[in-house]
Parts: structure tokens; sequence; C-alpha cells
């Protein structure tokens, strides 16, 4: 497979696989669907594939497939596969109800993953990297731009959303973008907090 990289997706259950497929596209994330007699050539050229999504099957091992494939992360779909998230190349489990968060964060988990591993392409990258942020739509490349320009500043910065909607991963890349990048980031959740106390802080 040649191409930009993508995430691949192998499971008996049709329903299932395509409703996952249609919920990595709605968050632009490139995926494809393949069957059992073409994932091996698909698994192979490392540098092309973001993640081996991996699912049910009644016909092949999903433990050599994980073990023959080191440098490949693999996300598991389904609870049945959860004895296999041991393997030091399984990233985590993805499970039903899709979750547009967790699914996001679990594709970023496997794009660190290959930056990371030894003799990556991208292990010694000089560009800003974007902790939790992927994507390459125009609403998240404004998001980017608007964190460098506020994380060189020392402005206080508002960050306005509905809950669950990635405030916290927009406030954590602010601050490693920012000269504070090598002091803590503490999260504070301010709906706890009195709003007396909070004005006084």
């Amino acid at each position: 497979m040649t191409g930009p990289s993508k995430v691949l997706i192998f499971d008996e259950n049709q329903s299932r696989a395509q409703a996952l497929s249609t919920s990595l596209t709605f968050i632009d994330e490139a995926n494809q669907i393949v069957s059992e007699q073409d994932y091996k050539k698909y698994a192979l050229p490392v540098d092309c594939v973001t993640s081996f999504i991996l699912g049910a099957s009644s016909s092949i091992e999903h433990e050599t497939i994980i073990r023959e494939n080191p440098a490949i992360p693999f996300l598991l779909l389904g609870e049945t596969l959860k004895p296999l998230l041991s393997l030091a190349n399984v990233i985590g489990l993805i499970s039903e109800p899709f979750n547009y968060v967790l699914t996001t964060q679990l594709i970023h988990d496997c794009q660190e993953y290959h930056r990371l591993i030894p003799g990556s392409q991208n292990s010694n990258r000089g560009s800003k990297h974007f902790d939790g942020l992927i994507g390459e739509t125009l609403s998240i490349k404004n998001i980017r731009f608007l964190i460098e320009q506020v994380a060189i500043t020392n402005a206080n910065v508002l960050i306005l959303g509905e809950s669950g909607t990635g405030k916290e991963v927009v406030a954590r890349n602010i601050h490693l973008l920012s000269k504070r990048e090598n002091g803590p980031f503490v999260p504070v959740n301010c709906g706890a907090i009195p709003a007396e106390l909070l004005e006084s802080e």
C-alpha cells in the first residue's frame, strides 16, 4: 500500500466496522476497511499505516498478527480481545458505543508510537508537536495557529467550550509551547470551587 497514512480496520462484524469507519471519517481520520484476504499486505508498509484496528475473526490468530508486526500500533475492537492489551504494541481498546474523544486520543497515541519507535523518520522531528490535537481540517489548523500565538505571551487566556470539547487539551498545548513548558501543568476543575474562592484567587 502506498500513499498517505491511514487507519486500517479488520472486523468480521461488517456493520460495526462500517460504523467505526464512519466515526473515523467524521473526525477527518483517513481509514479503510480491509478483508481477511488482504490484511497482511496492508499491515506490512509501516509508514503508511497509522494504526491497525483488529476486531472479531474466527479464522485468524490475533496475537500472531500483532507479534509479527511490532512496528505497527494496534487497537482492539471489542471487549472479547481485552486479554491482548498486555502486548507491547497494543495501544488500547475501542468499545461500543464509539466515543469520538476517546477514539481521537487513541489514534493520537498510535501516532506517538510511530514517532517514538527506534528508526522512525519522525522520531527527531523539529516541527512543533501538538499533544492530542490531530487532524488537518481548517478548524484544527486555526486552533493550532491560535495556540502558537498566545503561547509565546504572558497573557491570561480564556478558553470557552462545552464539556468534553477539549478545553484542557488546548490549555496543555499552550503550556507545552510556552516558556513554562518545563514546569508542572496543573489542571483545576473550576466548577468544583466556590465562586467567592475562585474570585479571590
